[in-house]
């Protein structure tokens, strides 16, 4: 699916509809295979979402759908990076390092990887 501003908010309100994962809460093995296919769809469409709004300027429904697609899949590094750099354009640098250090803990405490430096995301 394309993007583009004629249909910009028709896809931001798509992706608000993906509230958990398919059958997530059950733990039904035979669901497992949709029910990753549909979370890596929904990450990887809000990251293209995120990518376009960024362009046009519109870092408040950057910040709302990173934000959410962090609560999706907190260890998803995109979505740290577009919400830092949603930050960076705006001018917060207070949130721009809060949200680094929390990227940081996540890479470093959680999955025992080393994390972009800020120059690099930015």
């Amino acid at each position: 699916m394309s993007i583009g501003y004629e249909n910009v908010q028709s896809l931001i309100n798509m992706l608000s509809l993906y509230q958990v994962d398919y059958f997530g809460e059950k733990g039904y093995p035979w669901a497992e295979q949709r029910r990753a296919l549909l979370h890596n769809r929904y990450l990887s469409f809000s990251n293209r979402l995120c990518d376009f709004l960024f362009t046009v300027g519109d870092y408040k429904s950057v910040e709302s759908l990173a934000t959410k697609a962090m609560g999706v899949d907190p260890y998803e590094e995109k979505n740290y990076f577009s919400l830092i750099k949603s930050y960076q354009a705006q001018n917060s640098e207070v949130k721009v390092n809060q949200t680094y250090q929390n990227y940081c803990a996540i890479m470093a405490k959680e999955l025992g990887v080393r994390p972009h430096s800020l120059s690099e995301i930015l």
